[in-house]
């Protein structure tokens, strides 16, 4: 299957570049955007396998376009840039592009430095994902142990019961326990 690729410069002679080299590595443009408006502008609507850019040196606008593809609909991004200064640097990682490159833009280099970024963006992602899930999981042991305290309170329970009880009703109603930790704290919620 071939990697569809946007590509934006922020010049037409740049554009015109790394489409050049994108097409010499048997990649496939699937989009092209010149300028750093229409960066912002289209950024909601990319779909590609991976965004490259090539610039003189990254600008604010720049910076939020990563950034905004990272919120709308993450991917890869590759930026190629001349120049930068530490704090841009910190910018453009911060935002989320998964390789940056300056000084060393190259055609030959191209297919391997995507390729990298996107083992990069996937590892990324998977560890975003795992927070998200430990965070939840915390969460509802949170309010798996509130419900438990609830039931402890008004059915004067010790904890093992309290939790007998939780397993039990999930069992029965073919429930998760932090679904019926959820109706006790809501139904507790709802008559104070």
């Amino acid at each position: 299957m071939a990697m569809h690729v946007t590509a934006f410069g922020q010049t037409e002679d740049r554009l015109h570049q790394l489409e050049q080299a994108i097409r010499a590595q048997h990649l496939t443009v699937s989009f092209s955007l010149k300028g750093e408006d229409a960066l912002i502008e289209k950024s909601e609507h990319i779909t590609a396998d991976v965004v490259v850019m090539l610039v003189q040196r990254p600008t604010a606008l720049v910076v939020e376009a990563i950034r905004l593809l990272q919120l709308n609909r993450p991917m890869p991004v590759v930026l190629f840039a001349d120049n930068t200064d530490e704090k841009l640097t910190d910018l453009v990682i911060k935002s989320g592009a998964a390789s940056f490159v300056v000084d060393g833009f190259e055609s030959s280099r191209l297919k391997n430095i995507i390729d990298t970024a996107l083992l990069r963006h996937q590892e990324m992602q998977a560890l975003k994902d795992e927070l998200i899930r430990a965070k939840l999981t915390i969460v509802e042991r949170k309010n798996i142990e509130r419900a438990k305290g609830m039931l402890m309170k008004q059915k004067q329970m010790d904890e093992d019961q309290a939790y007998r009880t939780m397993r039990q009703a999930a069992m029965s109603q073919n429930k998760r326990m932090i679904d019926v930790a959820n109706t006790i704290i809501d139904l507790a919620d709802m008559f104070n």
